[in-house]
């Protein structure tokens, strides 16, 4: 009896969260849940309860690959074309677009600190009886299946525990950055040249799916199909969204669509640890000028971020925090346009990620 009256509500919750996210999906109910983006989380725990139930009734379905068949014998290369765009004084207030302004970057990124390493062998010896407990914990937890997760002082996420601090050589081949104009300068100015990149102008988390900013000799392809067609599976994966989507939709169908990216990340890169940058501040004048992109608003769509990558159980680092002055704004100097980094102030960008790095983890879900 109970079985049955469990299974009966079980159905109809399945059937009316698929009707309720099809009326999202197409934007029939857009209009009529639209919210202003300060008020970001109110329904964001909705689309969260909704997206938990469906990854633990349907796990194998939390990301579908669609109708794509990858040619035979093709493959797609996230080799960013870096030597295509040159450092030049130019100034660009789309946000859509990416700043190269400012002189050339000159401060070196080396640091003496070795990139650590998942291996015993690389891992100094301590006390025999140290080595002991460590090695009981480590037990009971993967027996458990227990999740060591931490939150710092600086507001960062870790499904996998403490972060690390790592050199350049952590940013290896294995390494892919997908994002809009913003990351696609952090690639461009980096100095890290074994990272790959999917990022471009305007990009967005809910055009991910439908643009194909991938161009090849053979056609243009979305970030899924590229995936697809990569013969690379990343261990690391970085994902920055959130700026461009401000005018567009609410809070509630953001997190739907980012939800949907991670898990599709999650599909094609089993392995990776990922990892959701927070939304850098915007200059104080941008801020006041804007409507739309201003630094109240960043502040609650970076909450919603965080509550994604808890419950997705990737890690979120609050890269803002690094870009802010004493009253929560970009320093006027690093900007342009009041958005984009000027070249020389990337490095701020690379040093945060280099410190706030996973080197040994098991990403399970």
């Amino acid at each position: 009896m109970w079985l049955y009256a469990y299974s009966t509500i079980l159905v109809f919750s399945v059937l009316i969260v698929t009707v309720y996210g099809l009326l999202l999906k197409f934007n029939i109910i857009s209009s009529v849940f639209a919210m202003d983006a300060v008020s970001a989380g109110s329904d964001i725990p909705v689309v969260s309860a909704v997206h938990n139930v469906k990854a633990y009734l349907f796990p194998e379905y939390s990301y579908d690959p669609g109708e794509f068949i990858p040619p035979e014998g093709m493959s797609v290369s996230a080799d960013m074309p870096a030597a295509e765009i040159k450092a030049k004084e130019t100034t660009e207030t789309d946000t859509g677009r990416t700043e190269v302004a400012g002189a050339e970057v000159t401060e070196d990124a080396v640091s003496a600190k070795a990139v650590s390493s998942n291996t015993d062998t690389d891992t100094e010896i301590e006390e025999e009886t140290e080595d002991k407990k460590d090695e009981e914990n480590e037990q009971d937890k993967e027996e458990t299946g227990e999740i060591t997760e931490i939150e710092t002082d600086d507001g960062c996420y870790s499904p996998y525990g403490e972060f690390a601090e790592v050199t350049d050589e952590y940013f290896n081949e294995e390494t892919l950055f997908i994002g809009d104009s913003r990351t696609k300068g952090f690639l461009l100015y980096s100095e890290l040249p074994l990272i790959k990149g999917y990022a471009d102008s305007g990009y967005a988390v809910y055009s991910v799916f439908k643009r194909p900013i991938i161009k090849t000799p053979v056609g243009n392809f979305t970030l899924d199909q590229a995936l697809a067609l990569e013969p690379m599976k990343y261990k690391k994966v970085y994902l920055m969204f959130g700026l461009n989507e401000m005018g567009w939709g609410n809070d509630e169908m953001f997190a739907q669509c980012y939800y949907n990216l991670i898990d599709m990340v999650k599909y094609f890169d089993p392995e990776a640890v990922i990892y959701v940058q927070a939304i850098p501040p915007v200059t104080k004048e941008k801020s006041e000028e804007s409507a739309l992109y201003n630094n109240e608003k960043i502040t609650a769509r970076n909450e919603a971020l965080k509550e994604i990558a808890k419950n997705e159980h990737v890690c979120y680092l609050n890269l803002g925090k690094v870009f802010e002055d004493e009253e929560g704004n970009m320093p006027s100097e690093y900007s342009s346009d009041g958005i984009h980094f000027k070249a020389q102030y990337i490095q701020i960008w690379k040093d945060y990620l280099k410190q706030h790095a996973i080197v040994s983890a098991d990403p399970g879900e």
